[in-house]
């Protein structure tokens, strides 16, 4: 039986809080039928060594280290910011943990050949936080500004990314690295690219460029002085040729741009949530 996790999600909470947590439609997810999910969740180590991360694993699965609570929410129902989550209480937007989840070992997800695996490591987010979390909530609207990303003039300057490139890259995980004033992507779609944008312009981006293959590029800018990467920038590129803003190198560099524009915007409220059961 073919079972999505919007209809998990909907019937473990038809029977408690206010209005059921309804997800988007996962069209290329299948998770067989099964919403058992193995996870591991613990507090960080206060001397462990190296940088924060929250990554997919193959076979539906994720990684977590050092991740604050919200970046679990953010990507399990497809949200662009952290202020798209509201509703927290103080513990939670302070809490951060380590974690290790996959589906059920002894029903393992089907994925089909081609698929992408990312939508089956969100939807294990979503099965933690309602299992182990005890998520509750439902969706509202606010009217804000948000971008929209599309082909500028016409013609984009993108390279595709070869053949043998997306045959070897593990289904679902395109390579891309976000550093101030720069992101390398390798294997990477136009949606993983508006994702990217959002965290440096803390606002929602929307791809509607309509180019649907994965391409490599690499996009070179000068942040703003307000921008969440312009302390770093200054301080690791002191020496950097003066590259253009963002949205002039996105005209530039790959032949987008950046549309502004005001309206709703969908809000995930959080109703209740606890912190996470024992292993």
């Amino acid at each position: 039986m073919l079972l999505g996790l919007s209809v998990i999600l909907a019937g473990a909470l038809s029977s408690c809080g206010p209005k059921p947590l309804i997800s988007p439609p996962l069209a290329s997810t299948d998770l067989g039928g099964n919403s058992l999910i193995v996870a591991s969740i613990r507090l960080p180590d206060p001397g462990a060594k190296g940088g924060a991360f929250i990554l997919p694993s193959d076979g539906g699965g994720v990684r977590a280290k050092d991740a604050p609570l919200v970046s679990f929410i953010r990507p399990a129902f497809r949200l662009s910011t952290n202020d798209q989550v509201q509703g927290l209480p103080a513990w939670a937007k302070a809490a951060r943990y380590d974690m290790n989840a996959e589906p059920d070992p002894s029903a393992p997800p089907h994925i089909a050949p081609g698929a992408s695996t990312i939508p089956i490591s969100n939807a294990t987010l979503r099965a933690v936080l309602v299992q182990r979390f005890g998520l509750r909530g439902h969706w509202g609207t606010e009217t804000r500004w948000s971008y929209v990303l599309r082909v500028y003039k016409g013609k984009e300057r993108l390279k595709p990314a070869s053949p043998q490139e997306v045959e070897a890259k593990p289904v679902g995980r395109a390579s891309i690295t976000r550093t101030a004033g720069e992101i390398n992507a390798a294997v990477a779609s136009m949606g993983t690219l508006a994702g990217a944008l959002s965290y440096y312009l803390g606002l929602p981006v929307k791809d509607d460029t309509g180019l649907a293959k994965s391409y490599d590029f690499t996009l070179q800018w000068t942040p703003t002085p307000d921008a969440p990467d312009a302390a770093a920038f200054r301080a690791f590129r002191p020496g950097a040729r003066p590259w253009p803003d963002l949205f002039v190198a996105l005209e530039q560099q790959l032949g987008l741009k950046l549309v502004r524009v005001r309206g709703p915007v969908k809000v995930l409220v959080v109703d209740s949530i606890h912190p996470p059961t024992a292993n």
